[in-house]
């Protein structure tokens, strides 16, 4: 039995990037165009999991939002895992795509996977958070990217991958994941994302 879960981010591993990155590169001062703020979902009318709402732009804007100058990297990669919480909750990938830079990925197959499993009337329930990270630590860093390692739990719950595929259940886990993030056009952005194998 495939554990669906996994499926949607155990299979992104991150092959330890440290210095190259995601292709796609722009000219400096390129401006990055972000994606509409319409959903990024349509919910089938027989949904497997009944989706979250996707939370509300706070009125001061979202961390990653801010100038490079005005966040760290630490600051973007945990509100990242909050739109993934989010996207994985309610489906709505919308602010975490506009979170990386075209031509990465993983962020890519993290984001598709999510609108694939709701699109088809499934979807996930956790017992609490989803992914956390924490003891982030800098493995490589200069003028425009730092790539961080950091643990991250992910709590247990449960999955469909459509409306009429076999609910499937997971145990809480604890892994090693990095994440290296990329000052684009005054913002920093993810570049690529995954597990450390």
């Amino acid at each position: 039995m495939i554990d669906v879960r996994r499926a949607v981010a155990g299979s992104v591993v991150f092959g330890l990037l440290v210095v190259g990155g995601c292709s796609g590169e722009d000219e400096p001062g390129t401006p990055v165009e972000l994606p509409s703020l319409s959903p990024s979902v349509e919910q089938p009318s027989e949904a497997r999991f009944e989706p979250s709402p996707a939370p509300e732009r706070p009125a001061e804007g979202w961390p990653e939002e801010q100038s490079s100058a005005e966040v760290t990297p630490e600051e973007v990669a945990r509100a990242w895992f909050d739109a993934y919480n989010d996207a994985l909750l309610s489906g709505d990938t919308t602010r975490m795509r506009a979170m990386f830079i075209e031509g990465c990925g993983t962020c890519e197959a993290l984001a598709d996977q999510v609108e694939r499993f709701y699109g088809a009337g499934g979807g996930m329930r956790f017992a609490e958070t989803p992914y956390t990270p924490s003891n982030f630590e800098v493995m490589n860093a200069d003028a425009e990217s730092t790539t961080l390692s950091f643990d991250l739990a992910i709590a247990a719950g449960e999955s469909a991958s459509s409306s009429d595929a076999e609910v499937v259940t997971f145990d809480a886990e604890q892994e090693r994941w990095a994440i290296a993030i990329r000052e684009r056009s005054g913002r920093l952005l993810l570049e690529q994302i995954g597990e450390i194998q």
